[in-house]
């Protein structure tokens, strides 16, 4: 059986869902599934570098002004659900809100199986746990390196046009 998961690595309850779906996997019924993962950008509007969390929370809230409060505001619900599947979001650590076009396309090249599933893990940490700008080119490249792939492949592979399209369609 094929799953083919559509998620944003900047997507908390994505996050939470994937450490179910792992739980899930890693029964009986997991056996013979193949997991797919592809882009979905929750925030395709953003501009290619991204901008500062700070930012991009007093644009989704029009009228705020006290930046603190908008922090605070991070639903206790993801909070406890997080923490159900082993996740220690650090939503203090995020100083930056990437444009994920490049996350989604380093994704798409990482098609070994396993590898995909593996690398949407490290983005996630990456991104909620230690607050790293999973838009930025290096971050990217030590994330694939960090999952076995070549690093001069997928520069070459994110200096290009590949991708490109699945994630504008």
């Amino acid at each position: 059986m094929r799953i083919e998961i559509f998620s944003d690595v900047v997507c908390p309850w994505c996050y939470i869902g994937k450490r179910r779906l792992d739980a899930v996997m890693q029964t009986p019924v997991g056996q013979d599934v193949e997991l797919v993962w592809r882009p979905y950008q929750l925030y395709p509007g953003l501009p290619p570098g991204g901008m500062p969390r700070e930012a991009f929370l007093l644009a989704r809230n029009p009228g705020a002004q006290d930046i603190d409060a908008l922090r605070a505001r991070i639903p206790s619900r993801i909070k406890a659900e997080a923490e159900e599947v082993g996740l220690a979001m650090n939503f203090g650590a995020m100083e930056y809100m990437p444009n994920t076009s490049l996350a989604h396309r380093l994704l798409s090249f990482a098609l070994e199986p396993g590898v995909q599933h593996e690398l949407a893990e490290v983005l996630f940490r990456y991104f909620f746990c230690e607050g790293r700008h999973v838009g930025d080119l290096e971050v990217l490249v030590q994330a694939a390196v960090e999952v076995g792939l070549d690093e001069q492949s997928v520069r070459s592979h994110l200096a290009s046009d590949a991708g490109v399209a699945e994630l504008e369609s």
